[in-house]
């Protein structure tokens, strides 16, 4: 496997022309480029078959559907035939979320620049790869050239120390680390994650923590294990020996609140969602909870699989059938509930997607953005709670 490169190395080693002297403007070359959604289709459609060129056709996916919910009927068609005009793979919804297919397809690992447009979330990574959202101006520069042009961010190193809970994972992580920076407080900066408890997480933990601090809205995430932070602009260090698993609370439409799950108190949930871009890490440990249990006679658990191959792992390791067992539905890969169903009766949700709990923000839904291990305890209990005293002698798989 690459070795993982901090934003710096990376930036510096995809950089095709620097601006002025000291500029932070320079030509990008991404390795791999990463479609989606409406504002994907309609650049494709600007561009035209024509604006196809140097930009190696294997390393492009398009993502057929939309991250957010079940529409993909509507744009599978135009989807269908910009990637048969432009020989682009084409990722039918079903297949997964467009970055981990991207990812287990092996067209983007440690050390690679991906390029996006219309990927919502889609700006971050736990595999050690550099997303990076590009305007719909930029595609044909890449098409025709293989380069883009950007402004080069600050860099903000969060080094992670300390050997974290059996309750606590990634997204308690970043949860705890937006809370340190506040709804927008990390605008325009990249977030580089590093550090020995980043290094004990899994590639699917390591998405959940890039997920969870994009919360506080940077234009990009990298986890970066086993680097220095030598060329960082800002440099944070925290200590995540005693973090306790935490929750993400809505506060309006635009606003976020994160507090330890043991303060949390009288908070009802009823809709319970581990997905819609869930690691078959997460799936694995929410079973493990979950095991010999039965979900709350009140709640409704839907899980999603972030692909198809993670759903075939954690089918093929029990997990979706523990979870069945307990009283989930399984979802398609990478699909949300409908609306009507995410806000039915005002009943409060519990996730652990990041598309998820904008979605529910933008309808004013109350909404808490929880790790699964916390997500599985909720759907137990029919209320958030510490899902610490039930993580003990949990089944093995």
């Amino acid at each position: 496997m690459a070795a993982y490169k901090t934003a710096r190395e990376i930036f510096r080693g995809h950089t095709a022309e620097a601006g002025e002297a000291g500029g932070r403007r320079v030509r990008l070359r991404p390795d791999a480029l990463a479609l989606g959604g409406e504002e994907a289709l309609a650049a494709l459609e600007e561009a035209g078959p024509g604006a196809g060129g140097s930009f190696d056709v294997e390393r492009v996916i398009l993502f057929a559907g939309e991250c957010r919910g079940r529409g993909s009927a509507r744009l599978a068609p135009r989807a269908r035939a910009q990637a048969g005009a432009f020989g682009f793979r084409l990722v039918h919804p079903a297949a997964g979320c467009a970055l981990p297919v991207l990812y287990e397809r092996g067209l983007a690992g440690p050390g690679d620049l991906v390029a996006a447009l219309g990927l919502p979330g889609g700006q971050t990574s736990g595999n050690g790869s550099l997303v990076w959202a590009v305007e719909s101006a930029s595609l044909r520069g890449i098409l025709e050239g293989g380069t883009f042009d950007a402004n080069l961010p600050d860099v903000h190193r969060i080094e992670c120390r300390g050997e974290l809970g059996p309750a606590v994972g990634g997204v308690d992580v970043g949860l705890y680390v937006a809370s340190q920076f506040g709804r927008e407080g990390a605008r325009g900066a990249l977030l580089e994650f590093g550090g020995a408890a980043v290094e004990a997480l899994g590639v699917g933990e390591r998405d959940g923590l890039a997920g969870a601090a994009a919360l506080c809205g940077p234009a990009a995430v990298l986890c970066a294990p086993g680097t220095s932070a030598s060329e960082a602009e800002a440099y944070f260090e925290y200590d995540f020996t005693n973090l306790k698993p935490q929750y993400a609370a809505s506060k309006g439409p635009s606003a976020f609140e994160v507090r330890p799950l043991a303060e949390a108190s009288a908070a009802f949930v009823r809709r319970v969602i581990i997905g819609p871009a869930a690691a078959a890490a997460e799936l694995r440990d929410a079973a493990r909870l979950l095991a010999g249990k039965h979900i709350h006679s009140d709640v409704q658990l839907w899980v999603s699989p972030a692909s198809r191959q993670a759903h075939f792992e954690s089918l093929a390791k029990s997990y979706l059938m523990e979870l069945v067992d307990a009283g989930a539905t399984v979802l398609p890969s990478c699909t949300l509930p409908w609306a009507e169903e995410l806000s039915s009766n005002g009943a409060a949700v519990a996730t652990t997607g990041f598309c998820a709990f904008e979605a529910c923000l933008e309808r004013d839904v109350e909404v808490y953005y929880v790790s699964a291990v916390s997500a599985a305890a909720a759907a137990l209990a029919g209320e958030l709670c510490d899902p610490s005293p039930l993580c003990v002698n949990l089944k093995s798989y």
